[in-house]
């Protein structure tokens, strides 16, 4: 348990460093990328969470709007549980930074999520292991280059995925249908989805 608490520290403060807020920006839309941070992944995996898929954020009109960031879980065709869900919000009117999912997972301690975004982040314990066991798994991402985020939207931006067999396919998370069918596909898996919504 302490080495999860030690991971999970570790993890808090690299999201909290990596944030960077930028003031007076100029117009433009709000972004999200697959990060290619090689120091990043390597900090991860120095700290044992070799299980992450991280993003690149810019955050237009920040100061106008909250991201919602969640994780679902699912199984089997169907979505088991919302298993993390947070609101990030700045004062600023640009914000760039990081945003992703990661999986603890040791022998002596269930299993954790961890769902994060600039300088916040939360987890949860997962109710049993993750069976890996005689199955391909691993994660998945939007393929395009960017993503633009429209208010009101909801996007599937990742997933952490376990096959039902000896191999696994590509979808297109962009793709509601194409989410369909990987969830039936799968065994069991995570996604991580995002939405930008307009402060109240």
């Amino acid at each position: 348990m302490r080495k999860i608490w030690c991971v999970y520290s570790v993890l808090m403060l690299t999201v909290m460093v990596s944030g960077c807020n930028v003031s007076k920006a100029s117009g433009g839309s709000t972004e999200i990328k697959v990060s290619e941070n090689t120091d990043r992944q390597q900090a991860f995996k120095d700290i044992g969470l070799a299980a992450v898929l991280d993003f690149d954020l810019t955050w237009q009109d920040a100061d106008e709007t909250e991201l919602v960031i969640w994780a679902e879980q699912y199984a089997d065709g169907k979505i088991e549980e919302q298993a993390i869900s947070f609101t990030d919000s700045s004062e600023e009117e640009k914000v760039k930074g990081h945003i992703g999912m990661g999986i603890v997972d040791t022998e002596d301690a269930p299993p954790t999520i961890v769902v994060y975004a600039l300088g916040s982040s939360m987890r949860g314990a997962l109710e049993r292991k993750i069976d890996n066991s005689n199955a391909f798994y691993g994660w998945s991402s939007i393929e395009d280059e960017k993503v633009k985020l429209e208010i009101g939207k909801t996007y599937t931006i990742g997933a952490y995925r376990v096959s039902n067999g000896s191999s696994i396919r590509t979808y297109n998370l962009q793709s509601e249908d194409e989410v369909k069918k990987m969830m039936k596909d799968d065994q069991t898996g995570f996604l991580l989805k995002v939405k930008l919504e307009k402060k109240q």
